[in-house]
């Protein structure tokens, strides 16, 4: 069984008293039941203490002119293992070079340990990228990232001794290495991932030219759009696994379709 699931997603930078904050929390505890984001881990110890003001503290963290710092904050429930959730808010970038913009990161971490949890994955991206206005986002278990190079590395060695390869495997160096690119309203554009599910606000998808009946047939029912602001698209009804030769297939064609080459 794989160890964890993650969503991420990238948001415009927040502000004091942004109600971005409070609101991505109390979607993740809506999608989690018994979920409580009530620890945070402040110090070198890496020990969950109690905290009762979070969106304070994330401002505290994130907005010190004196010290011109800012320090990634871990969020979570203050458990260990198997029931262990964390929120991770931190600053990064996006963009190219001498073309960069800033922005958030939020990263949610789940344990797989429970039989619903890559169930609830694109519910719990499509609540944490609508709580704050997200630019883009992706969700996935960490292996369904890794088995892209994994499956390469496969086809390789099998290549090497002349075994049959999976159908469809021989296209993954091919796409794997290729990066989407997604626009802003401004036409600011930036690379990004694809995974299992993934999220694109407006303007993103636009630059996709997503949704296209046309183009986009093979993924009817895959798609929805996201409260008139972006859109949520699984390659696959079921969890994404680069063993399976039909995954393997949606994967590439989704590079293919998206890459915009």
């Amino acid at each position: 069984m794989l160890d964890r699931s993650e969503i991420v997603c990238d948001t415009d930078p927040f502000v004091a008293g942004d109600e971005r904050i409070e609101n991505l929390f109390q979607a993740v505890e809506r999608v989690l039941p018994n979920t409580s984001i009530d620890h945070a881990i402040l110090s070198s110890r890496h020990k969950w203490e109690p905290v009762s003001n979070r969106d304070q503290l994330v401002n505290d963290r994130s907005f010190d002119v004196a010290s011109r710092q800012h320090l990634t904050t871990i969020f979570g429930n203050g458990k260990r293992n198997d029931d262990m959730v964390t929120i991770t808010l931190g600053r990064s970038s996006k963009g190219e070079v001498g073309k960069v913009r800033k922005t958030w990161t939020i990263r949610v971490s789940i344990s797989n340990e429970r039989e619903s949890t890559l169930a609830i994955l694109p519910d719990l991206l499509q609540a944490t990228c609508k709580s704050t206005a997200a630019i883009n986002g992706w969700a996935g278990s960490f292996s369904s990232l890794s088995q892209i190079s994994t499956v390469q590395r496969a086809h390789e060695t099998t290549r090497a001794h002349g075994d049959v390869t999976p159908k469809g495997s021989e296209r993954i160096g091919e796409f794997a290495n290729r990066s989407m690119i997604g626009r802003m309203s401004n036409g600011f554009r930036f690379e990004m991932p694809l995974s299992w599910v993934n999220y694109w606000s407006d303007p993103v998808a636009r630059s996709l030219d997503f949704p296209n009946v046309e183009r986009d047939k093979c993924l009817e029912g895959l798609y929805s759009e996201v409260n008139n602001h972006g859109w949520l698209l699984k390659l696959t009804d079921e969890p994404l696994d680069l063993r399976i030769p039909e995954h393997i297939e949606r994967f590439t064609w989704a590079y293919g379709r998206f890459s915009g080459r």
